[in-house]
């Protein structure tokens, strides 16, 4: 017959299982380093679909803050940019003022030896009859020969009225 080995020691603190006072207790059998699992594998599942979701709207914040930067420095740069571009157009018109004006028309028609007239000289419209190259002309436009005296006939008026 064989015997057991005897079991180890008991801690004296625990009480016996069959009602008994402490005494030595059964160990388990197998090594010693066993530990029981925890089931984390659940846990972690459950988490990853909210910790992707906190990566993605991280990553788009600090894409959109980086985009929102470089809008900003566009901005800028092209505010200064206008500034610039009117002060030039600024300074163009009153360059343009000034070469427009009567004096500086006058002083440049001056140098280029023009002067003003002496007098208007009227020029008498000329007669149209059958011989005046200027007939088949006025005939094809729908103009009467006559109409060029009335024309000028009117600027007469005109001008002795101002």
């Amino acid at each position: 017959m064989r015997t057991q080995p005897p079991a180890p020691p008991r801690r004296p603190d625990l009480p016996a299982l069959d009602g008994t006072e402490a005494g030595p207790r059964p160990t388990r059998p197998g090594p010693r380093g066993r530990r029981r699992r925890r089931s984390t594998g659940r846990a972690a599942l459950a988490l990853l679909p909210a910790v992707a979701v906190l990566g993605v709207v991280g990553t788009l914040l600090v894409a959109e803050s980086a985009t929102s930067a470089a809008v900003g420095e566009q901005i800028a740069a092209l505010q200064t940019q206008g500034g610039a571009l009117q002060a030039r157009a600024q300074l163009l018109q009153s360059t343009l003022a000034q070469v427009r004006s009567a004096g500086t028309v006058q002083a440049g028609a001056a140098a280029a030896g023009l002067g003003p007239p002496a007098g208007w000289v009227t020029v008498p419209a000329a007669a149209t009859g059958p011989g005046d190259p200027l007939s088949p002309v006025l005939n094809l436009l729908g103009i009467a020969p006559a109409a060029p005296a009335r024309i000028v006939a009117r600027r007469r008026r005109a001008a002795a009225g101002r």
